[in-house]
């Protein structure tokens, strides 16, 4: 919902206070920005009374008076797993102002000055580094999360992946996704979920500087589009948002660069759980079972096969160090990961 303008309150919606009839309102995966209310306040969304919860949303550069986000008077709103940051109040607030305590709020991302009450929630960001609003899949615009967002797997731990529930853009866009690897999985805060780590080394060698730049600059406007055409946020496009990821990532170490150690950490902690012992590759795993777990926890940490790996069964046995290392559990094909081994 974006670019709507209102004389008086409520650039989206304006809940007015009906003392006869209870009215529930629930918002859920939307994507509130660029609305103004310039008259008085609540750039969003103005709420004078009854029930409204707001859940998975992201409601960010809206303007008003005050509260550029949200104005609220009488019964605080439950707002959880949401961005409320980003908005300008021309006379104050930018973001809420009014009633928000409310112990049910949580797991939301706030700017400076604001708090509703809750717990676990990220607070005094002014800027949580979202992309422009753009097509970045499904029916609706929506703003990226970009690298280093701190919305990203920030949400509220207790909402489990499940194949069958989306972000705003809808399937294939799972709405619990693992952005920020090799930290557990947990779903990330807003209306749009990082499928993977946004990622803006599109040259794959370890820093983000101006080759990546052309390689977005060549890939602008590619669908179908893989992480080498400039394509950061697997959205299948080359676009704005991956433009936005690039800038703010510019003259920084890839992430991946720093993910190689993480994983042979992860790895050589799989293998030190089974009692084996990495450093002395003359040492084999006799029971197929001990590899299969072994290759399960190093997966469960997110280390994909190489295209090009052994496949193993139960009875191939003999599989030394070196073996998983350099054969098996390779990320992104980068034989550094058998450091661990060595």
């Amino acid at each position: 919902i974006f670019n709507n303008p209102a004389r008086d309150r409520g650039g989206v919606l304006f809940i007015s206070y009906l003392p006869v009839t209870q009215v529930d309102i629930f918002i859920v995966n939307t994507t509130n920005t660029g609305n103004d209310s310039n008259g008085r306040g609540g750039g969003g969304i103005k709420s004078e009374g009854d029930l409204l919860l707001i859940v998975g949303t992201t409601i960010t550069n809206n303007s008003a008076r005050f509260g550029g986000a949200m104005l609220s008077r009488g019964q605080a709103p439950t707002i959880q797993n949401s961005i409320l940051s980003g908005n300008f109040g021309t006379v104050a607030s930018d973001n809420l102002d009014g009633d928000f305590a409310n112990p049910e709020s949580n797991y939301n991302l706030l700017g400076s000055g604001d708090a509703i009450g809750g717990s676990n929630d990220i607070t005094a960001i002014d800027d949580p580094l979202l992309g422009p609003l753009a097509d970045n899949g499904g029916p609706t615009l929506t703003h990226a999360l970009l690298p280093g967002s701190p919305a990203i797997d920030a949400g509220d731990p207790t909402i489990q992946f499940d194949p069958n529930e989306f972000d705003q853009r809808g399937a294939p866009f799972l709405r619990v996704a693992d952005g920020n690897f090799p930290n557990d999985i947990a779903i990330d805060i807003g209306a749009y979920e990082a499928q993977s780590i946004p990622l803006a080394d599109f040259d794959t060698d370890f820093d983000v500087d101006g080759a990546d730049f052309l390689a977005w600059q060549r890939g602008f406007g590619n669908a179908n589009a893989v992480r080498a055409d400039g394509n950061s946020d697997d959205d299948s496009d080359v676009d704005a948002s991956d433009l936005a990821a690039w800038s703010v990532s510019y003259g920084e170490p890839s992430v991946a660069s720093s993910q190689s150690s993480a994983l042979s950490a992860n790895v050589a902690a799989a293998w030190q759980r089974l009692s084996f012992d990495p450093g002395d590759q003359s040492d084999f795993v006799e029971d197929g079972q001990a590899f299969v777990a072994a290759e399960a926890l190093v997966n469960a940490d997110g280390v994909r096969p190489l295209a090009d790996s052994k496949p193993r069964s139960l009875d191939s046995t003999r599989v030394t160090a070196r073996d998983l290392a350099m054969e098996s559990l390779l990320p992104f094909e980068d034989e550094s990961l058998g450091d661990a081994f060595r």
